[in-house]
Formats: C-alpha cells, sequence, structure tokens
C-alpha cells in the first residue's frame, strides 16, 4: 500500500472528513485499476492519515496561536454572554437574523469579542479556506456539551477554526449589508456603526 498511501497523505491535507479521504481513495483505486483493499484495511490507513494531519493541524495552531488564546477559546464552552443567557459559543453560533442596524450591531459585538480573543491575528492562511470551513461547520452543527465530550485535540482544532472563520464571516456580513441597505434610515445608521467600529 505504499503508493496508496503516498498519494491519501498529499489529498487528506485538502480532504474535509475522513470519509471524503476513504471516498477519494477509493477513486483513485479503481481509475488507476489497483486492487482496492478491504474496506476495515483502507478504513484503517485512512484512520491513521486523518490522525497525522490532526496532529499537524494541532502543532500549527500550538504555534500560530498562544497558550492564553487557546485557554480563552475553550472556555467558549462554559462561559456565559450576560446579555443572551446563553453560552458564548451559542452566541457566536447564533445567526444574523436579517438585514437591519441591530443585526449589524450584534453582528460587530461578535467580530469585537473575536478580535478581543486574538483570532483576527491567527495565522491560519496554509489551511485551505474550505476545511476550515469544514471544521467550524462541524462546531456550528454541535451542541456545546457535544463539543465537550471531544477529546482535546479536535475540541481545539475546531474552535481555533470556527473563532477564525466567523470573524471572516463576520466582516463580510457587516460589509454585504452595509452595501445592500436601501432604506436612508438603515443605510445612515449602519455608516454611523461601522463608523464607530472602524
Amino acid at each position: 500500500l505504499g503508493r496508496p498511501r503516498r498519494w491519501m497523505r498529499q489529498d487528506a491535507a485538502e480532504s474535509l472528513t475522513m470519509d471524503d479521504l476513504i471516498q477519494h481513495a477509493h477513486y483513485w483505486l479503481y481509475e488507476r485499476h489497483i486492487l482496492i483493499p478491504a474496506e476495515r484495511t483502507l478504513r484503517d490507513l485512512a484512520r491513521s492519515i486523518w490522525s497525522a494531519v490532526e496532529r499537524d493541524l494541532l502543532a500549527l495552531i500550538e504555534a500560530s496561536v498562544p497558550e492564553t488564546q487557546l485557554a480563552r477559546a475553550d472556555a467558549l464552552l462554559s462561559t456565559r454572554h450576560e446579555s443572551s443567557g446563553m453560552t458564548v459559543l451559542e452566541w457566536l453560533k447564533t445567526p444574523p437574523a436579517r438585514h437591519s442596524p441591530s443585526t449589524i450591531t450584534e453582528t460587530l459585538a461578535k467580530v469585537r469579542f473575536l478580535k478581543d480573543l486574538g483570532a483576527h491575528a491567527w495565522a491560519l492562511d496554509v489551511v485551505p479556506i474550505e476545511k476550515q470551513r469544514a471544521y467550524a461547520q462541524r462546531v456550528q452543527a454541535r451542541r456545546p456539551v457535544k463539543i465537550r465530550e471531544l477529546n482535546a485535540s479536535p475540541r481545539t482544532i475546531g474552535l481555533v477554526f470556527f473563532g477564525s472563520f466567523e470573524i471572516q464571516m463576520g466582516y463580510a456580513v457587516c460589509g454585504l449589508i452595509e452595501v445592500k441597505s436601501s432604506l436612508p434610515a438603515i443605510k445612515n445608521s449602519t455608516v454611523r456603526i461601522v463608523s464607530k467600529f472602524v
């Protein structure tokens, strides 16, 4: 399995899940008329490669994100958000309701929070944006109690990519609302709010 292993290591850098990696391996082996190994053998190989990829991601994160910020990111699971009554993570996960001054105010509050956490400075650009999004979406889809149950490494990876991706989306949402606001009152309020932020 030397040749398939080398190819799967390369593909794992961009695959979004381990199941994707296995599916890609099936296609790759089939197209090259290479005997496809038993499913358990292929899955064990994929699991080993995926674990190595996540170790590399964790090493990148630990080299890029200060330990104090990692601890604060982990605390998002249990810290209560003052005005909403939810955990901070649940508050951050709440999508914007509609295009309005209150929506942009809430979005900017989230952006400020993530900037204070340090998410805007995390140097994670070497990781494909789709892979970052996939990790962020897994956090988005899970309840905080389920995220707490994860082992420390996948939990850290998920929370960091969630924070990094959310601040990027926050900037994008604010820009979209500012551009698309058509009513003068909304547009003026948006400009005032954004000008305070920047």
